[in-house]
């Protein structure tokens, strides 16, 4: 597996800014490139022309050209060129995989704690809602007894053309579940090795209490926070098209360049000292 690429940005937290560098947890691992075997279509040769016999009255009709045969298509078979270069034939036994694995079911296997669930490994999520009968009971009565016992169903399934691993938790907002997709085992890659470095740093009593008073002088809810955030530059290009329409010139705002460096716990004190400030800042 390939080294994983950090993409660099930077941390803004109150009036502090450190860059930092993103990894991404999973990479998916993509069938191998098959060879093929395409042997060349049949060639079919046209018939012969035969010249009308003396006296027809269609002789002097020139014939159309005859139209050209499609030429037959061949399967295309999946397998490997060897060093030696023959071409192992591989498709009925791919074939057969494809056809064992491809699960028309989302089969629990087993239960686990919901704190089991690593947040690294989720890829993608998505509702489960009724579509027969029985189905809503079903779900509402997992939901409870899930949410009960706080635990997560670990199940397979197939997406598109591949199997998929994924979980099932209890909606905190509904009686739902929701599939959270995750990476397979194999497909996680390795923590950066940059992350060792924090195991030396030391997390000073009094630093870690600045640090949660600015948490907390930050802290809002997921109404007034998740529910309201938007993508600016969507934002943006709607206010474009306003003025646009309403013949109004239109002026970008400045981009905004974090100071990068400096003491933190000492700007995360400055925040803590001037709200209107911490504010704009996290604006």
């Amino acid at each position: 597996m390939s080294a994983a690429r950090a993409t660099k940005t930077t941390l803004v937290f109150g009036l502090a800014a450190v860059q930092v560098g993103l990894y991404k947890t999973a990479v998916e691992q993509k069938p191998p490139p098959w060879d093929y075997d395409e042997p060349e279509p049949e060639r079919v040769e046209p018939e012969p022309f035969a010249p009308p016999a003396a006296g027809d009255p269609l002789a002097a009709v020139p014939d159309p050209e005859p139209e050209p045969a499609e030429p037959e298509k061949s399967e295309r078979r999946r397998g490997r060129v060897l060093a030696d270069g023959r071409f192992v034939d591989l498709e009925d036994g791919l074939k057969d995989i494809e056809a064992t694995t491809k699960l028309e079911e989302m089969r629990v296997a087993d239960f686990i704690r919901t704190e089991e669930v690593r947040r690294d490994r989720i890829i993608g999520s998505y509702y489960i809602a009724p579509a027969g009968d029985g189905a809503g009971q079903a779900l509402v009565l997992l939901h409870e007894a899930m949410r009960n016992t706080k635990r997560a169903a670990v199940v397979k399934l197939s997406k598109r053309t591949k199997q998929t691993l994924g979980v099932l938790v209890p909606d905190s907002d509904s009686k739902s579940l929701l599939l959270l997709e995750l990476a397979w085992a194999d497909d996680v890659r390795a923590r950066p090795e940059s992350l060792a470095s924090l195991e030396t740093i030391p997390a000073v009593d009094w630093q870690v209490e600045v640090a949660e008073d600015l948490v907390k002088a930050m802290s809002s809810t997921r109404s007034a926070s998740l529910e309201v955030q938007v993508d600016d530059a969507r934002a943006l290009r709607a206010e474009l098209l306003r003025n646009a329409e309403a013949g109004v010139e239109f002026a970008a705002p400045a981009k905004r360049e974090p100071d990068v460096g400096g003491d933190v716990v000492s700007l995360m004190q400055r925040g803590l000292k001037d709200r209107d400030a911490l504010k704009e800042a996290a604006a």
